[in-house]
């Protein structure tokens, strides 16, 4: 039986093949936050499944086949804090501002 496994160069390839469609679905949605699930097929094409405003975006048990995912959910997690921040500062009056700045 033969492996189904990639290389890191169709990976790579993949990766680059996948940047312009996702910036493009990105920008026709017009949200600040939206997800694209997605699969790289074995030829090294990208396939879409979805995209959309509501993608759940969840943490894998540590010793589960898809905990190689955590890292990844945690940077989403931290991008997704910092732009509620930048958000809610923008929309804060001024004794808002000093309130958030002395705390942190």
């Amino acid at each position: 039986m033969k492996s189904a496994g990639f290389s890191p160069i169709r990976v790579a390839r993949s990766a680059t093949a996948l940047y312009v469609p996702s910036r493009n679905i990105g920008e026709r949605l017009a949200l600040d936050y939206a997800g694209i699930d997605f699969t790289i097929l074995p030829d090294g094409r990208v396939f879409v499944f979805e995209a959309n405003a509501t993608m759940l975006v969840h943490y894998e048990r540590d010793d589960g086949p898809l905990k190689h995912k955590n890292g990844h959910v945690q940077r989403i997690v931290d991008a997704f804090e910092q732009m509620m921040i930048r958000r809610s500062l923008s929309h804060a009056g001024p004794r808002d501002l000093r309130r958030h700045t002395e705390s942190t």
